[in-house]
């Protein structure tokens, strides 16, 4: 295995180091991430039996237990609002996703935009393309600087620069990809289970 690493280090005059160490990162992340994947199986177990007996609890112990697993506080009026649908589950799932979206006025008790902008139907499917346009621009930029860092002859100490670009270009462009999916699918979904415009 050492004789490997040194002959990846010793390509292209030991520009590949600082890809292997993004490689080595990205397996330390993928494991935390299974371990995360892991570990929301038995918290789902864990929320299926809090959840017996749901009339029985109180407001905060719903409004906890629907954190525990779907991983946003929502209020106990929408949860109880969402239980009484023919797909509750389904129906708690994608106002969760969307909530980052919406909020609830405590004065009124109605659901807000927490933008205004979001309030418009054309002007979120808009943003919803903007993000998407910048996810292709922001990893194809990405991945182009990549293969030119690969193929081209740029000195380690300045190459490592360069692929701390590219990191944060992977990161910018999974942002954009995860703010397109949530204003096309958010709206949609406060609409069908919540009636929200």
């Amino acid at each position: 295995m050492e004789g490997i690493v040194n002959r990846l280090m010793e390509l292209h005059g030991g520009q590949l180091l600082t890809p292997l160490a993004i490689c080595a990162a990205l397996v330390l992340i993928f494991k935390a991430l299974s371990g995360l994947h892991q570990t929301r199986g038995s918290a789902r177990r864990e929320f299926l039996e809090l959840f017996q007996e749901v009339d029985k609890k109180d407001d905060l112990w719903l409004s906890v237990a629907v954190r525990h697993h779907f991983g946003v506080y929502l209020p106990v009026s929408v949860i109880r609002h969402l239980c009484k649908l023919d797909q509750p589950a389904r129906a708690i799932l994608e106002i969760a996703d969307a909530w980052p979206l919406v909020d609830l006025d405590d004065v009124s008790g109605e659901i807000r935009w927490r933008s205004k902008r979001h309030a418009n139907p054309v002007t979120r499917r808009r943003l919803a393309f903007a993000f998407l346009a910048g996810y292709f621009a922001s990893a194809l930029c990405a991945t182009l600087l990549a293969y030119i860092l690969v193929v081209g002859q740029v000195s380690a100490r300045v190459s490592f620069v360069y692929w701390v670009w590219v990191a944060l270009g992977g990161v910018v462009a999974l942002y954009c990809a995860h703010r397109s999916d949530l204003l096309r699918t958010g709206g949609p979904s406060l609409k069908r289970w919540l009636g929200v415009e």
